[in-house]
């Protein structure tokens, strides 16, 4: 009776260690983040063990085109709590700081202009994702 009893506190500790690591360490998880004003709508894919996000599309509702972006972006910070990332526009003139908040579940991201002498373009964003 002792060691079915050994045996079943060992089987419930091992199943219970690996839900929680399973949960608490999934390595990928995809990231929809849709903006409260326009609807435009971004796909992150988020790497947690390589702590690395990729920005896999974007969707503009308006003029209903679909953009595959597939990049890596560049973290300046990545924690349980949020990652911070600094990009640049296409043709250079916008630098854009975007900061993903895990616990709030949004993103928010400012264009800043280079060659403009302009106020910021902020943008908000909530996400839904299996994090």
């Amino acid at each position: 009776m002792r060691n079915w009893t050994s045996a079943c506190t060992k089987f419930a500790l091992g199943f219970l260690l690996a839900c929680v690591s399973t949960h608490a360490f999934a390595q990928t998880n995809l990231l929809t983040c849709v903006n409260t004003e326009n609807g435009f709508t971004t796909t992150f894919l988020v790497d947690n063990r390589e702590r690395s996000i990729t920005h896999l599309s974007s969707y503009a509702p308006d003029t209903k085109q679909r953009f595959s972006i597939n990049e890596k972006m560049n973290l300046l910070e990545f924690n349980a709590s949020r990652a911070i990332a600094l990009g640049y526009s296409n043709d250079g003139k916008i630098i854009n700081l975007r900061v993903f908040n895990f616990d709030n579940n949004t993103f928010t991201n400012s264009g800043h202009y280079l060659t403009e002498k302009r106020k910021p373009f902020p943008q908000l964003s909530e996400c839904v994702g299996n994090r």
